[in-house]
């Protein structure tokens, strides 16, 4: 599949409020609703701080400046990285669980994935909703890739087809749709449990 391709059909199935246009996140399964647990964490934080400390910094982009830049970003970088472990778990526990009520998708192939693949992954974080989310749709993602022209060995995340098609990019929106969905409706049912 093309990258227009992938885009165009992004853009037909993409649940109203997730981000527009990002077919590698999809596939990175940090699209939507991880970016949403992660904001919702960074927030509780700062506002338990009281000031705005958390930023996320790409960890591939220090990774691959020169080195004389190496160190710069390192401490936000690792702090971030440690804020995030909590919504990264959770997100691979509720693709796994999303996995339970699509057609074809596959639970328990989604817990294996995270369990064998998710500390391969370079992330400490992006590994657990990347598995889950191969495992899930029987998919190979991640791998060797290129950064401005620099070739990265990553691991393979899942043992699926290495090839994604448009029916999978839906299959991906849906589950992910579905997690956030299922996260955001039992916060609200232990919100009203609790105002009881």
């Amino acid at each position: 599949m093309t990258t227009p391709e992938a885009a165009a059909t992004y853009d037909a199935w993409t649940p109203p409020g997730f981000p527009p246009r990002a077919p590698g996140r999809v596939f990175g399964a940090r699209l939507g609703m991880k970016r949403h647990v992660d904001a919702l964490v960074r927030e509780a934080l700062r506002d338990a701080i009281g000031r705005g400390t958390v930023r996320s910094r790409g960890g591939v982009v220090f990774q691959l400046e020169p080195p004389r830049h190496e160190a710069f970003g390192w401490a936000a970088a690792r702090f971030d990285d440690l804020v995030n472990l909590p919504a990264s778990r959770l997100t691979g526990l509720l693709f796994a669980a999303a996995a339970l009520v699509l057609p074809g998708a596959s639970a328990r192939d989604a817990l294996r994935a995270m369990a064998r693949d998710a500390r391969r992954h370079r992330s400490p974080n992006a590994g657990w909703p990347e598995s889950a989310m191969a495992g899930a749709l029987g998919l190979k993602l991640n791998g060797p890739k290129s950064y401005k022209g620099i070739l990265v060995n990553d691991a393979y995340m899942g043992e699926g087809r290495p090839d994604a098609t448009a029916q999978d990019i839906r299959d991906a929106l849906w589950l992910a749709g579905t997690a956030w969905g299922g996260m955001v409706a039992a916060l609200l049912i232990a919100a009203i449990i609790l105002q009881m």
